[in-house]
């Protein structure tokens, strides 16, 4: 599939997103990656960046704002549901004490409501809403070629994992509702915030719904679903966790205590069984008394840093 000539994508590894750039005389960068992969974002820039918009608060795709605003002097746009709680210093958008994921504080310059437009001298994409992975995500829509940016309210061959105790008990339905917005748009081609690109969007949009409408009446897949990548990605931040202090780690999660009555099981049962799924599955093994990530990913050296 051949791209148009305003957009470069190029997929990243974990704890960052895929790169996202909009060519034009005032170039915008979607997404900033996660915080320690700043060096390699650089390195992924064509040129100086104009604006960094962000799809949604998650720290692999605003870590790099900070240090990027500060390099560049340039602003950052966010919708303005999350904006805005970024702005008030919400706890949730810089030290994410429910993911364990702390992000460099940063200020959203540009607040974003669904059906503006984002202009780069070269193309203009709609800002679309595209919340249920998180609060406030938006995504941007190009008419003229159909190509969506779609942050991670569409992946490939995954769905996006749901939050319903941040983003509220509704965040499953909202999910399903943009999922089938997306649908509507009839996108020719979509790039996602992890993964390669989606070429068969219609295709990939009915996958989705299937799956995300199971959970309607399966909460405990719901449950795993989120807990898995929540996990995993902390094996890559942290690289890995020694035998003794996995399941203290876990339990003193609070996306544990959450998700565990929602699967109808304590948090100790439901931690041991998240484990025993990423060993199953491959994703996790033990190296040397220590359980870590088989996942491809970044080094992390310090996390938030």
């Amino acid at each position: 599939m051949v791209l148009p000539e305003w957009l470069e994508f190029r997929p990243r590894l974990f704890p960052s997103c895929n790169f996202a750039w909009l060519a034009g005389p005032r170039p915008v960068l979607v997404d900033s990656g996660f915080g320690s992969d700043l060096e390699a974002t650089l390195g992924l820039l064509p040129g100086e960046p104009a604006l960094v918009f962000n799809t949604h608060w998650h720290s692999d795709h605003v870590g790099g704002n900070a240090a990027l605003a500060e390099r560049f002097r340039m602003p950052i746009a966010a919708s303005s549901a999350e904006g805005s709680r970024v702005n008030d210093g919400d706890l949730e958008s810089f030290g994410s004490d429910w993911l364990d994921q702390p992000v460099d504080p940063y200020r959203v310059d540009r607040l974003l409501e669904p059906g503006e437009w984002l202009e780069t001298g070269a193309v203009s994409l709609r800002v679309v809403p595209a919340a249920g992975h998180s609060l406030g995500q938006v995504a941007l829509f190009e008419e003229r070629a159909r190509v969506l940016i779609a942050g991670d309210a569409l992946l490939a061959h995954d769905v996006p994992w749901i939050n319903p105790f941040l983003d509220g008990a509704e965040a499953l339905e909202t999910a399903i509702a943009t999922v089938e917005r997306i649908g509507l748009l009839d996108a020719r081609v979509a790039v996602a915030g992890h993964g390669e690109v989606i070429e068969d969007v219609g295709s990939c949009v009915k996958r989705s719904l299937d799956r995300l409408r199971l959970w309607r009446h399966d909460p405990a897949r719901m449950a795993f679903h989120g807990s898995r990548r929540i996990f995993g990605f902390a094996l890559m931040i942290h690289g890995g966790f020694a035998r003794s202090e996995l399941l203290p780690y876990l339990l003193a999660r609070r996306w544990v205590q959450d998700f565990g009555p929602l699967a109808g099981l304590a948090a100790e049962q439901f931690a041991e069984r998240l484990v025993a799924d990423l060993e199953g599955s491959g994703a996790a093994r033990w190296k040397h008394d220590r359980l870590v990530s088989t996942v491809p990913h970044s080094k992390v050296l310090a996390v938030g840093s």
